[in-house]
């Protein structure tokens, strides 16, 4: 199979602020297909709607010149922390406007995630999908894998979510605000939301950031391997004991002994219902298919 262009991974992932991309573009309205909102960020030419591939397929069709347009549909493959499969439609270069009138350069691209033609990739495996692309090694399936090992909850129960949710995987976000002037796909924004819920909030002050007095601990550790080498093991132990007593005390200390408490506490919960929330506001989210137009700026008459 061909790989997918660089160009599209990105424009998959790039994180920038929310503006009104038919605005700031001036595309004409005659390609802004009804049922799709901006993308967000600086991605002004990318939309997604949850309309189905096809229907936006047939609408883009429509306003190129058939004679003149480019049309691929093919299925990707992309190997790295998680395996998706997307299907692609590209028109260009001329586009139709009112009455026929020919207009140019222009693109529009449709993307989708193709069940289809993931299916057939995992056919090609030589061992169990399930082995090799196992949803429960990315959150927030793993944190339900994890009741699952604490025997809180069974693996029909996980393998049910699986079922109705594993897509979420494959599915197009918006760019959003993270709340900390940064803009990020939204179900970053929500996974991490939820991770906070269970674990605490992972934001750090500039003051937790301070560790202990570097300098005073290098002499520190210089004395207890003199304390060693003197055989003075007792004296090297209540050294040691004093300097972990310190280091503790300092804010970056005081930050690592609650991130522990944190996980501790999550380890002994149940939290099955804010994971299976997670899902479910993910699943609202999601949009099925992508569409990058480029080069059709509005037509207006004087």
């Amino acid at each position: 199979m061909r790989r997918l262009p660089v160009l599209l991974i990105l424009l998959a992932f790039i994180s920038v602020a929310a503006h009104d991309a038919a605005s700031q573009t001036g595309l004409s309205n005659k390609f802004l297909y009804k049922n799709a909102v901006p993308m967000g960020g600086e991605a002004h030419s990318t939309y997604l709607t949850n309309d189905s591939y096809d229907a936006v397929k047939k609408f883009y069709q429509a306003r190129f010149v058939k004679s003149n347009f480019e049309l691929f549909e093919k299925a990707y493959i992309e190997q790295k922390s998680e395996e998706m499969a997307q299907t692609g439609t590209h028109y260009g270069y001329t586009y139709l406007i009112e009455g026929g009138e020919v207009h140019g350069p222009g693109t529009a691209e449709v993307w989708t995630f193709d069940q289809k033609a993931y299916n057939t990739y995992l056919a090609t495996l030589n061992v169990p999908s399930r082995t090799v692309l196992d949803p429960v090694t990315l959150p927030p399936f793993s944190y339900l894998k994890n009741e699952v090992v604490q025997k809180r909850h069974t693996q029909a129960e996980l393998d049910k979510l699986i079922a109705r949710y594993e897509y979420v995987r494959h599915t197009y976000y918006r760019l959003i605000d993270d709340g900390n002037g940064k803009t990020k796909p939204e179900n970053d924004v929500i996974l991490k939301k939820h991770y906070e819920r269970v674990y605490g909030s992972q934001s750090v002050t500039e003051e937790e950031k301070k560790g202990p007095d570097e300098k005073k601990m290098k002499e520190v550790r210089e004395k207890m391997k003199q304390l060693k080498k003197e055989g003075k093991m007792a004296e090297m132990i209540a050294l040691s004991q004093q300097m972990q007593k310190e280091m503790n005390a300092t804010p970056t200390g005081q930050l690592v002994k609650r991130q522990q408490d944190a996980q501790m506490k999550a380890m002994m919960t149940d939290n099955w219902n804010e994971w299976v929330k997670c899902l479910e506001e993910l699943d609202r989210a999601s949009f099925k298919t992508k569409i990058i137009l480029e080069g059709m700026e509005s037509e207006r008459k004087n």
